[in-house]
């Protein structure tokens, strides 16, 4: 006799509410996103496009009429102070208005904040915006270093606290010089150029009183008085550093393999070793290789190399601790990944993307598949970790981390140059590639483009927009992530126009080997007027085909046909230039049986 064969009735169904983040694993099937373009995590478990951007003149002068901007030339610099500095070749902006007598050096810039005031590197100067009390005007830019040359200075007896001190004076030849426009008291000068060699050396100034510097008794060698009659140069200096970030009011840096931090509140200042609470303090790790990278966090000073994590413990030089560990650093030339989202530190490893929260380093990168990242820029919201990240042909991808969800999303090729929170949105520099439409007022707003390419062009039309699309503008703008601001006619900020969002599905394989015939597809979702959703389905190993195209309206539920085609597994694409949402999707489709395989 005969086997019996299996015989199914009726047709398979499969609904799916919940939508994740990205999974570009080759693994990923039944309901993973294999790919995306500009789709967020904000309305999980909805899968739904990201907010809107708005382009963000970088700096503009307004009247009640009219208002002009203009672009970046030559960005090296971004960063938030209680106002949004950026650096324009060697100019210094502040809330887009340009820092009038300041001229920095051509070059990129490592920043950061203490409290206010902004230091600049490799400038090595501060910014301070805050009002001199006795000029009433902003105190403006310092240098941190300071030097001068002298011919005849003499080192000689003096006074010091009001008392009689042996070798601890400093006079300047000139009567009527004062010390003060140049030092300040507690500064360490080094003094080199001396024929008594003994007195080349680093000491701290302890009373400036016009021509005169003086400093403990007996800090110089000799006898009373030293007059050299070469020329003697006196520097208040800083160490070159890679690295800056600021911790317990002090600024903190790295090099090669030391770490360096400033007197307490004051960044001029790097080498005052005094034994006090208030000094600088510098170390070595002594473990092979360079710093990568520097940032606080949990309210610690943490350094990075490439496979080690250090933290310095301690709250003053004399009880200042450095732990390491061997684990997951920073990779070479990515520091600008380092940001914190949900108190969570993440950056890129040579392990991919990692996450840590002060012990273990994680990986988190998996969802993004093979893709290999040497580099990018990063920054946060709170919540969400951005970073347009850098791929070994120097492109960019911008990707989002939910460090809440743990989920990750693919937004467009936005190549960032810089980001900061400026106090209430995410702020991005960006060079784009990117259309631009000209407004009737003279502004430029940016057309996102991207995504996925696996999906065949219907016709030639759509072939020829494709191609459009890949014009390259290379244009400098400012845009920012966050609350939306104040849009009008008059204040320079326009809402990028519609963009494309799109999902690509894994492959549907219903985790059996059994032939299948799909032939229903169910979609509850919801758009913008006027937004049109294209769904499309590829079998097995083909081509994507379209299923509908459609306006979905309001929430509602609508029903499509799709070409019936056996096969071993299916992959569905939809997608919109527009705002909409994807609360629920449910396929239907033939069962194959164990015969028909």
């Amino acid at each position: 006799m005969l086997p019996d064969i299996p015989y199914r009735k009726g047709t398979a169904k499969k609904i799916q509410n919940v939508f994740g983040g990205l999974d570009a694993q080759e693994a990923s099937v039944n309901g993973a996103i294999r790919s995306m373009t500009n789709m967020s995590g904000d309305r999980y478990p909805m899968l739904a496009t990201r907010q809107y951007r708005y382009n963000l003149p970088l700096w503009s002068v307004y009247t009640e009429q009219t208002h002009t901007q203009a672009e970046i030339t030559d960005p090296h610099g971004m960063f938030w102070a209680g106002a949004m500095y950026v650096v324009d070749g060697t100019k210094l902006y502040k809330d887009g208005v340009q820092v009038t007598g300041v001229t920095l050096q051509d070059n990129e810039k490592v920043m950061c904040g203490l409290g206010e005031r902004v230091i600049i590197w490799p400038d090595k100067v501060v910014y301070d915006p805050r009002t001199n009390p006795s000029t009433g005007q902003p105190v403006g830019l310092k240098s941190l270093e300071a030097e001068t040359s002298v011919t005849g200075l003499k080192f000689e007896d003096g006074t010091f606290d009001g008392e009689e001190a042996e070798m601890n004076t400093i006079t300047h030849p000139n009567s009527s010089f004062n010390w003060a426009t140049i030092f300040s008291v507690g500064d360490a000068v080094t003094i080199t150029g001396c024929s008594q060699t003994e007195n080349n050396r680093t000491p701290i100034i302890r009373e400036i009183d016009g021509r005169y510097l003086r400093f403990y008794e007996n800090t110089f060698t000799g006898t009373s008085p030293v007059t050299e009659n070469g020329s003697v140069t006196l520097k208040r200096g800083c160490p070159d550093l890679d690295f800056l970030c600021t911790n317990e009011n002090r600024v903190w840096g790295c090099k090669d393999d030391t770490i360096w931090c400033s007197k307490m509140g004051d960044p001029t200042n790097w080498y005052v070793f005094d034994d006090i609470s208030t000094s600088s303090w510098s170390v070595e790790s002594g473990t092979p290789g360079k710093f990568t990278g520097c940032v606080s966090y949990m309210g610690y000073p943490c350094f990075f190399k490439e496979n080690r994590v250090f933290k310095v413990y301690g709250s003053r030089p004399k009880n200042f601790e450095v732990l390491s560990s061997a684990t997951l650093g920073v990779l070479p030339g990515a520091a600008k990944t380092m940001a914190v989202a949900a108190e969570t530190l993440i950056y890129l490893s040579r392990a991919g993307f990692t996450a840590y929260t002060g012990g273990i380093p994680s990986p988190i990168g998996a969802p993004l598949g093979l893709t290999k990242f040497v580099g990018g820029v990063a920054g946060s919201d709170g919540i969400r970790y951005y970073v347009s990240a850098e791929l070994l042909d120097g492109s960019r991808e911008l990707y989002v981390y939910d460090a809440i969800k743990r989920m990750w999303f693919k937004e467009d090729l936005l190549n960032c140059q810089y980001m900061a929170w400026n106090g209430s949105a995410l702020q991005l520099q960006a060079l784009t590639s990117e259309r631009v439409i000209h407004t009737n007022d003279g502004g430029i707003i940016l057309m996102e483009e991207g995504g996925d390419d696996t999906a065949e062009p219907d016709d030639e039309e759509e072939e020829a927009e494709l191609q459009e699309l890949e014009i390259v503008h290379n244009l400098k703008v400012m845009k920012f992530y966050g609350k939306a601001p104040q849009v009008s006619a008059t204040n320079g900020v326009e809402k990028e126009p519609d963009f494309l969002g799109q999902v690509l599905f894994g492959d549907f394989d219903m985790q059996t080997f059994d032939s299948k015939y799909p032939v229903r597809l169910w979609l509850r979702a919801s758009a913008n007027t006027g937004v049109k959703l294209k769904v499309q389905i590829k079998y097995d190993n083909g081509v994507y085909e379209t299923a509908a195209e459609y306006e979905p309206g309001p929430k509602g539920q609508d029903y499509f046909p799709v070409p019936i085609r056996r096969c071993e597994h299916w992959s569905v694409a939809i997608g919109g230039r527009g705002p909409w949402k994807l609360w629920a999707m449910e396929q239907e489709y033939y069962a194959g049986t164990e015969a028909r395989r």
